[in-house]
């Protein structure tokens, strides 16, 4: 008797620890969207505050995590954003590589390094297709064999393959449809084309690498200029001393510009995507070092441009 009314008891417990759980998923889907809304409309502290909150009701919900993250990320709170990202990847989030498209380069970039490896492994496993190289370029920011990179490339390089098989068989059509299609496909082949030239770089094939991060420089992307410490690292490796000074220059002229204008802006982002500005920090980086001998000295401006993300949710 004693035993079954234990196990009814155990069984209602579980009963009302269910219902509590779904109660408190349900208001932090609730908080999420009405974050989303807020951030859609721009009013970052209020977004904040609702991410925040929910973050606090369901603090073992990875989801909840990722979203205040890129938040975080958008706004340029990048040691934030690093810490939310870690959160999910420690309790378990799934590996849809969309939803986490730049998480691996903002783990690396905030110095969260055992969640950075956790989730490439996560990545490494993964039989899923990746059509923006999200998994690839993720796994390219950190320390990688030249063997796995060359298998990465040639990952990317089928998509190319496949991609311009696809625009051959794409009519001439003056929809609009038809031209907003035609549009994201070259902006994925052009940052596609970056991907592959970053693999090639890192598998030590510099001629590849050459090859298509120049045809990257050339292509209509978002992130049109981020390759040129990459250009700059490849000639340098091919003893072209001269070729690798102008396109390191190149980089800083950008990194020069890019800085100006989110000073301006008083923002703490600037106007490229996110993802793209952290991995052009870190090659940039190591072109500097690479091309010039030294680590380059913080900016002033990254500064202000920190300062500027702090107070986007202070208001």
């Amino acid at each position: 008797m004693e035993k079954a009314r234990a196990a009814e008891d155990a069984a209602n417990d579980a009963r009302d620890e269910l219902e509590a759980f779904n109660q408190r998923l349900n208001s932090s889907t609730v908080l999420l969207s009405s974050g989303r809304a807020h951030a859609d409309a721009q009013r970052w502290a209020d977004a904040y505050e609702l991410y925040t909150e929910a973050t606090t009701m369901l603090p073992s919900y990875s989801l909840v995590w990722l979203e205040r993250g890129r938040l975080n990320a958008k706004l340029g709170r990048w040691e934030s954003a690093a810490n939310d990202f870690a959160k999910a990847v420690r309790i378990g989030c799934p590996v849809e590589q969309t939803e986490l498209s730049g998480v691996p380069q903002l783990l690396y970039y905030g110095g969260e390094t055992s969640a950075y490896e956790k989730l490439c492994e996560q990545f490494s496993r993964s039989q899923q297709d990746d059509p923006a190289s999200v998994a690839t370029r993720g796994r390219l920011v950190g320390e990688i064999s030249p063997s796995t990179a060359a298998e990465l490339a040639l990952r990317v390089e089928r998509m190319l393959t496949d991609s311009d098989g696809g625009e051959k068989s794409v009519s001439k059509s003056t929809h609009a449809f038809d031209k907003r299609r035609t549009h994201y496909r070259e902006m994925y082949r052009g940052a596609n084309l970056y991907v592959a030239g970053w693999a090639h770089l890192k598998a030590g094939d510099n001629e590849k690498a050459m090859k298509r991060l120049e045809q990257s420089s050339n292509a209509n992307w978002l992130g049109r200029g981020i390759e040129s410490p990459l250009i700059a690292i490849a000639h340098h490796r091919m003893g072209r001393a001269d070729e690798a000074l102008r396109w390191f220059e190149q980089s800083e002229t950008l990194l020069d510009r890019l800085l100006d204008e989110s000073v301006g802006q008083s923002r703490g982002t600037p106007v490229i995507p996110w993802i793209d500005w952290i991995e052009f920090l870190l090659n940039h980086r190591e072109a500097s070092i690479i091309v010039k001998g030294h680590t380059p000295v913080t900016d002033p401006r990254i500064r202000q441009m920190n300062d500027f993300a702090e107070a986007s949710i202070a208001d």
